[in-house]
């Protein structure tokens, strides 16, 4: 990691201008590195691009309702504390979780987990799904689940939102920057609480649909336009930069 953050670090300091998704990435950054707020740009992402038509799910056997997580496993996904919270939703036995994450040894940790506290039948990891089939995923599952600790932006749960999908979010990172008023929050070290906010999103309808309307306002708001603009916006502004004599240039 160290070499990483070093050559991280040259080059933020070297660019003429650094583009950043969100908010909190340029606080990020800005702090760390020591940069100057003006060189970076905030150029959100979006999911108001179409998606594939919706894929039968025959062949995951999934029967029942669901949770939903999609991603990879790395410790900083922190998909460790839905499974915790699954293993203690006692008035909901039939409750699954459905993992996406590719195989490997985060993913086997992972299903070490699921053994340790007894929800291996409860726990269904996916592998590769197509995009249809991730689009009857979003639709049909209880709740997208967004446990992560750490995220750049947090596509998904956006993507999850133009479906139609109620979205777990947890309270850190930039997640509540993108997510806004629009998802149900968690403390994201927190399996009890966790645990509490899907069973009152599974025990009040007039909740779910409530977080669902929100969703749908939410992720209208980010627009792939939008971000192409800021994106050109930026880099006039890189080339105004550019052109300005050596002694007006900031360090």
């Amino acid at each position: 990691q160290i070499p990483f953050r070093w050559v991280a670090w040259r080059q933020a300091r070297a660019a003429i201008r650094v583009l950043t998704p969100t908010q909190y990435v340029k606080d990020q950054l800005a702090s760390r590195y020591r940069l100057d707020p003006d060189r970076i740009s905030v150029t959100p992402e979006a999911a108001d691009m179409p998606l594939a038509a919706p894929e039968p799910l025959d062949r995951f056997n999934i029967g029942g309702p669901f949770l939903l997580y999609v991603g990879t496993a790395y410790p900083y996904k922190n998909v460790g504390v839905v499974i915790r919270a699954l293993a203690q939703l006692k008035t909901h036995p039939a409750l699954r979780l459905i993992i996406t994450s590719k195989p490997d040894y985060f993913r086997d940790l992972l299903q070490a987990e699921a053994r340790r506290v007894g929800v291996t039948d409860r726990v269904i990891f996916t592998g590769f799904v197509t995009d249809g089939e991730l689009v009857s995923l979003y639709r049909a599952t209880a709740a997208y689940v967004y446990p992560s600790l750490s995220e750049g932006f947090g596509l998904q749960g956006l993507e999850a939102m133009t479906q139609g999908t109620p979205v777990l979010a947890a309270r850190a990172s930039c997640l509540p920057e993108v997510c806004g008023e629009a998802a149900e929050y968690f403390d994201p070290h927190n399996a009890n609480d966790l645990a509490a906010k899907i069973e009152l999103l599974l025990g009040s309808p007039k909740h779910r649909a409530a977080l669902i309307a929100a969703g749908h306002k939410r992720a209208a708001q980010f627009s792939w336009d939008t971000t192409a603009q800021l994106t050109l916006a930026a880099y006039k502004v890189g080339c105004q930069s550019l052109a300005k004599p050596a002694s007006e240039k900031s360090v």
